[in-house]
C-alpha cells in the first residue's frame, strides 16, 4: 500500500485527483513496490518561494523548480529493507510553478500535477534520469502509470 501524507500550503483542491489509485497501479500493474509492505510518502504542496528556499538549501540552486524529491533510502538500502512500514521520503511540489508551466506548455493542471507526482515518487523509489538509458526507462514507467490513471503521454 502507498499512503501519501499531504501538507497543502498551496491553493489547490485535490478532489478529483486519482491519488487513491496510485497504490494499486504501483503495486499491481507495475510491481514497482511490494504488495506486502506499506509505503508512506510525505508531500508538501507549496509556492515558488518555499520551493526556492528548499532548492537553495539542499541543491545550492536559488530558483524555483516544479518538484524536489528527498529519498529516505538509496536503491540498495530500499531493496534490502526487512520492515513492512517504509517511509520512502519527502516530495515538495510548487503549485505556483506548475500553474506557470501549464500556461507556457499548454497542459492541463490535473494531468501535469499527476505527472510530476508520479515522477517524484519514482525518484523516491530509486529511478533517475541522469543518463539517456535511465531517463528512457523512467519516462516509459511514467507514461504507463499515467495511462493507467487515464492521462495521455506527457512527453508528446
Amino acid at each position: 500500500m502507498l499512503e501519501i501524507d499531504i501538507i497543502n500550503k498551496a491553493d489547490i483542491n485535490l478532489e478529483g485527483y486519482p491519488l487513491n489509485l496510485l497504490s494499486n497501479i504501483f503495486i499491481q500493474e507495475q510491481n514497482i513496490i511490494n504488495k506486502n509492505k506499506s509505503y508512506i510518502v510525505g508531500l508538501l504542496l507549496c509556492d515558488n518561494h518555499e520551493i526556492s528556499l528548499l532548492n537553495s538549501k539542499f541543491r545550492n540552486k536559488n530558483y524555483p523548480t516544479n518538484c524536489l524529491s528527498f529519498p529516505s533510502y538509496s536503491v540498495n538500502e530500499l531493496s534490502n529493507l526487512k520492515e513492512n512500514n517504509i517511509y520512502l521520503g519527502d516530495i515538495a511540489i510548487s503549485i505556483e510553478k506548475l500553474k506557470s508551466e501549464i500556461l507556457s506548455q499548454n497542459k492541463d493542471l490535473n494531468a501535469h500535477f499527476m505527472h510530476i507526482l508520479v515522477h517524484s515518487i519514482l525518484h523516491l523509489l530509486g529511478y533517475d534520469h541522469i543518463n539517456d538509458i535511465d531517463a528512457a526507462k523512467m519516462e516509459k514507467l511514467e507514461v504507463l502509470i499515467l495511462r493507467k490513471l487515464g492521462y495521455n503521454d506527457p512527453y508528446k
